[in-house]
């Protein structure tokens, strides 16, 4: 596999901003970036790579407030999309500045999903130079004139180890190769999670929980997976994090997955009212369910309800 560094220039497209939002559940996790026309047949769905900030010379009005980014390591990205024109209607240009409007000019883009944001907790350049593996990679610590240029994989290795992540490939060895850039994102979530009924982090799961936990539905062969922050859009800690996971009855489950139930923070059902008195009855649920919660999950759930239960109801 191959393994990228993405160069981003602040004073171009705001990453800062960009970063904090994502921090913040303010803007989606995937966007797009610009690559040159000889990595067109290099670059595929299911690559990773790292985000690099060099030397911020942003204005006092391009930075609103905000510090300047020191040089270094601000995210990990995978790659989920083969290369596409770079035509209006695949731009991303929310947060590109005029100064950057050159990079429209590219033939190519790709898709590219954050998976991991460190913009509380960088990897400093000054860091990475003193790292024995790490300035080993010329153009990370040096840096060049390139949008997007390939590292090794012991260098991203090493980022994981430094930031005491492990491999964000276990969620691609769910799917075979020729399954990945067949399937939309939407079908890839459902194959994935047909696909962890069977895996170590169910049955771990079913050593603590032996029901669903809306209905007490208690026959293994009918208990899904269920995540709160949906597996598409969290990163590799949150999709393997129990208390984002709901375990539920097929019929709770969908109804979950499709936004049409959520719960407050005390853990106390919230039902949408496109869901009919009928369906509430066939479908076994009511106003006086719940689910136990803590801190975790009430975060996960606070993303549940604005992201996935907000927007069914529009």
């Amino acid at each position: 596999m191959k393994y990228w560094m993405l160069i981003s220039n602040p004073a171009k497209w705001n990453i800062h901003q960009f970063l904090l939002d994502l921090k913040n559940n303010k803007t989606q996790q995937e966007d797009t970036w610009v690559i040159h026309d000889n990595q067109i047949n290099q670059i595929k769905p299911g690559q990773y790579g790292i985000i690099r900030i060099g030397t911020d010379q942003r204005t006092a009005a391009q930075r609103n407030g905000l510090e300047r980014l020191e040089k270094g390591i601000y995210a990990i990205v995978k790659i989920i999309s083969y290369p596409i024109p770079n035509i209006p209607e695949n731009q991303n240009k929310q947060y590109l500045f005029i100064q950057g409007e050159n990079i429209l000019k590219r033939s190519y883009l790709v898709r590219i999903q954050y998976v991991q944001n460190f913009i509380d907790h960088p990897i400093t350049l000054q860091e990475a130079s003193e790292d024995s593996v790490l300035n080993q990679e010329h153009n990370l610590i040096n840096g060049i004139q390139r949008s997007i240029v390939e590292i090794k994989e012991e260098t991203f290795n090493r980022i994981l180890e430094l930031k005491h992540l492990q491999s964000f490939e276990e969620d691609d060895r769910l799917l075979t190769e020729s399954e990945q850039p067949l399937l939309t994102s939407t079908e890839k979530e459902t194959m994935i999670k047909a696909r962890l009924g069977h895996s170590k982090l169910r049955l771990s799961i079913l050593e603590e929980r032996d029901r669903c936990e809306l209905c007490n539905v208690s026959n293994e062969k009918l208990l899904i997976i269920s995540h709160i922050k949906p597996w598409r859009v969290g990163n590799a800690e949150e999709r393997l994090d129990k208390e984002n996971i709901l375990l539920l009855c097929p019929n709770h489950d969908k109804l979950f997955d499709a936004g049409l139930i959520t719960f407050d923070n005390d853990g106390k059902i919230i039902i949408s009212e496109k869901l009919s008195k009928e369906n509430r009855k066939a479908l076994n649920v009511n106003e006086d369910m719940g689910i136990e919660m803590n801190d975790k999950r009430e975060e996960y759930l606070k993303f549940h309800r604005e992201r996935v239960f907000g927007l069914s109801q529009k």
